[in-house]
């Protein structure tokens, strides 16, 4: 059982990512817990007379929510929080398994595009993997890893194995990426001996590129697949998002898009080997 969670804005709710929230829940046998997030602004602090309109949207959405996930036979649990959206997401994802969101979720009234600057904050703060959805959407035929030989990259892949062991019949490709587009056999062979504990069938690929669209365009044509990012990591996506690619990223990737990495894993490794070859 895992601890899902769907970020859900409390005054204005939309449900592209809750399908995919409901399949995980049925997957993996485990509740569905909303996230309501309430951002408080000046008229939140102003006299109560009597039911707001706020009061009456979010108890609506929530009686939407509870009976979408009451249809699909889930059991359901209601967060409603009050506050910073991103701080108060923050905190609960410290203590959950994986966050669905909306790439369009925004608390913002002018129109963002195809991922907000809400959610860009998320995907940097995050305490736990991340699980973008496109507005339409079917359960996985295939899982993509991608692998720069990193640990940032290896991560993401231990972290998707090990939270969704129902997911281990699925085909399995691994796509390295590197500078000149050739094949690492010394990594594709560990790799292997891994991945062959826990999935039943794997391909490799070898693509040139980097972090920028040009990577991301190639993977446009992988159809019914969910695709799994940390060869990147945050600061490469954080890259993307400063040079306005983000809109044409998620729009180029029509699938569901796993992001686990945490800022500064790889930093503070170096930081320590470097500590520990200077005491020697």
């Amino acid at each position: 059982m895992r601890k899902i969670l769907l970020a859900i804005d409390s005054r204005q709710a939309s449900w592209p990512a809750l399908d995919f929230a409901c399949y995980l829940g049925k997957l993996t046998r485990s509740p569905v817990t909303g996230v309501f997030l309430h951002q408080l602004t000046d008229r939140d602090a102003g006299p109560a007379s009597g039911v707001s309109d706020d009061a009456y949207l979010t108890d609506y959405n929530v009686r939407q929510f509870a009976d979408a996930c009451c249809r699909r036979e889930l059991a359901v649990r209601i967060h409603r929080d009050k506050g910073d959206p991103a701080a108060t997401l923050f905190i609960e994802t410290k203590a959950a398994d994986v966050l669905v969101v909306d790439p369009e979720l925004s608390f913002n009234k002018r129109i963002e595009g195809s991922l907000t600057t809400f959610v860009k904050d998320v995907i940097r703060h995050t305490a736990c993997p991340v699980l973008i959805t496109p507005q339409r959407q079917s359960p996985p035929k295939e899982i993509i890893f991608t692998s720069n030989g990193t640990a940032s990259s290896m991560l993401s892949i231990k972290q998707l194995t090990y939270l969704f062991p129902e997911w281990h019949p699925i085909p399995v490709r691994v796509i390295q990426v590197n500078k000149n587009g050739t094949p690492d056999y010394e990594e594709q062979y560990h790799l292997k001996e891994w991945l062959s504990r826990h999935y039943q069938q794997l391909s490799f690929e070898t693509v040139k590129g980097d972090s920028g669209m040009r990577f991301f365009e190639q993977l446009s044509g992988y159809t019914d697949s969910l695709l799994v990012l940390g060869a990147f990591g945050r600061t490469a996506l954080s890259r993307l998002f400063k040079r306005s690619h983000a809109k044409q990223l998620i729009a180029t990737l029509r699938q569901p898009v796993f992001i686990a990495y945490y800022e500064g894993i790889e930093e503070k490794a170096v930081e320590e080997n470097e500590s520990l070859f200077a005491t020697v």
